[in-house]
Order: structure tokens, then sequence, then C-alpha cells
């Protein structure tokens, strides 16, 4: 069963340019082959480190969002701590709620209540006539 994870990469800003498409290229392709897939890649660029890593005082941020069975983590954290160009990595388990799924049973609960208040106004034209008609 896959499970929703996030990733934070800070890459060395001295890296070729490219090296951080390239990386998530390759990231996307060890996802895949897992049995997992990429759900959302956000660049954040280049920003002030807080504290020096590797004698470096920038990095270029980057955050994806990913599904993937947990059996394809250790390979993922292998193949990132090879990475020379990677400053510092950390993968996190997503434990917030899927939002596309509640979404669509909410719009199905909307629907049957849309449906009710129809027929509620229905039997109210109704019997509104009928109480006219009486007096």
């Amino acid at each position: 069963m896959s499970k929703r994870y996030e990733l934070t990469l800070i890459v060395n800003t001295q890296a070729p340019d490219g090296a951080v498409d390239d990386l998530v290229a390759r990231f996307d392709r060890l996802v895949s082959e897992g049995g997992g897939r990429s759900v959302e890649v956000n660049r954040l660029g280049g920003r002030k480190l807080a504290y020096d890593i590797s004698r470096q005082n920038r990095g270029d941020y980057t955050f994806i969002r990913f599904e993937a069975p947990p059996e394809v983590l250790p390979e993922i954290d292998r193949v990132l701590k090879l990475d020379e160009s990677i400053l510092r990595h950390m993968v996190v388990l997503d434990e917030s709620p899927v939002e596309e799924e509640p979404e669509e049973v909410e719009e199905k609960e909307s629907d049957d209540e849309g449906d009710e208040a129809e027929d509620a106004a229905e039997e109210d034209a109704e019997g509104g006539d009928e109480n006219e008609e009486e007096a």
C-alpha cells in the first residue's frame, strides 16, 4: 500500500546549472520504478541557510510530495546520501488528509441535500396552494 511522503532537498548552489532538474528527474524515475509517483514538485529557489553546511551559506530548496510504498524509502535515502550536490534531505510521512477524495464525497452529499431541498420546496408550494383555496 502506498503512502504519501514529503521530501525536502537542499542542493548546493554551486552545483552546475540544471543539477536540480536532473536530480528531480532521477528521483521521479526512482519512485516510479518502486511503484510510486510524484504528486507535486515545488522549487523554492536559493535561500540563505540558518547555519553553514559544508562551508556553504546558501542552498537551493526543493519540496517534493510523492506517493510510494514504504519499501522504496531506504533506496531513496541511499541515493540521496550518495549525491554530493545535496547538502541536506529529509523525508517525512504526510499525514494530512487527501483533499481530492473528501471533495467528491461532499459533492455527492450536497447534491442529495439539494434534491431534498427541492422536494421540500415543491411540497411547500403544493401545500401553500391548498391553503389559499380553503381561505
